[in-house]
């Protein structure tokens, strides 16, 4: 109207400041819900990738299967081991970081360390570590004896729980040049707990594995140490996963018909390439 006083400039403008607060609010809120769903969406497809790796070290059609196990990988880190990504240190670092990677959230703890002659290190997967875990060295120490004890002390019979414990050792040529206490401390780890598996991956031929599983005396047929022979890096993913499932199976069986693994002082043939 003719008459209508004109509104100052600041009340129209503090008018269209409020119109945009409220627009950004709602915005705001818009990009909250998004963020939300994104998060939501990205974890089912983490857990979906994740499922597929648990898939081929899981009993078939059974990622529960696992619950219950506990998974330690000890890598040998030595000269013949090799150093960088592309080497036998750096495939079988790979291999464990890509199974531990795969659990996450699961009944299941799965972990890795390197050995050399003194206790297993711990191996953390951040990329500074990790780095320095596949450096060179020109030491080419594989002595698994202390390695051992620390586990023995770990299976002590006030130690046992029900969880299965399984080991896995990925090394290539001979071990422990005292085999016959590094052989008497495995022994006592399986009388004390029966739940312990022992399972060597052996890269390349020769060495004194499967002469010091050999060695090796148990009634307890499920739990008969093994070597499992392969010809290169390619085959560590393959043969630990295997390992993994078979030992997962013996824990599924009735125990009077555990099935072995390896008989003590067999030697399982290089696993074809995947």
């Amino acid at each position: 109207m003719a008459n209508e006083e004109q509104k100052p400039l600041s009340a129209e403008l503090k008018a269209l400041r409020a119109e945009f607060a409220e627009v950004a609010d709602r915005s705001k809120k818009a990009v909250a819900q998004l963020d939300t769903a994104i998060f939501k969406a990205e974890m089912a497809e983490l857990a979906e990738r994740n499922g597929k790796v648990v898939d081929e070290f899981a009993l078939p059609g059974n990622r529960a299967s696992l619950d219950g196990h506990d998974i330690t990988i000890l890598i040998n880190k030595s000269k013949d081991m090799g150093a960088g990504f592309d080497s036998n240190i750096g495939a079988a670092i790979n291999a464990a970081g890509k199974m531990i990677g795969a659990v996450q959230g699961r009944d299941t703890v799965i972990s890795a360390a390197l050995f050399d002659t003194g206790s297993a290190r711990s191996l953390r997967f951040d990329a500074d570590r990790l780095d320095k875990a596949r450096e060179k060295t020109e030491a080419n120490n594989k002595d698994l004896l202390v390695a051992v004890k620390d586990i023995m002390v770990a299976n002590t019979p006030d130690k046992v729980t029900a969880r299965h414990k399984h080991y896995v050792i990925i090394t290539d040529g001979s071990l422990s040049a005292n085999e016959e206490a590094t052989v008497q401390m495995m022994e006592t780890t399986l009388r004390h707990n029966p739940k312990v598996t022992f399972d060597f991956i052996n890269i390349g031929e020769g060495g004194n594995i499967a002469n010091l599983v050999g060695m090796i005396h148990t009634a307890a047929s499920a739990t008969v140490p093994a070597v499992h022979q392969i010809a290169d890096k390619e085959s560590i993913w393959q043969t630990l996963t295997g390992v993994v499932k078979g030992r997962l199976q013996q824990t599924q069986a009735p125990a009077a018909e555990a099935p072995k693994v390896a008989t003590a002082a067999a030697v399982d043939k290089p696993a074809a390439n995947p």
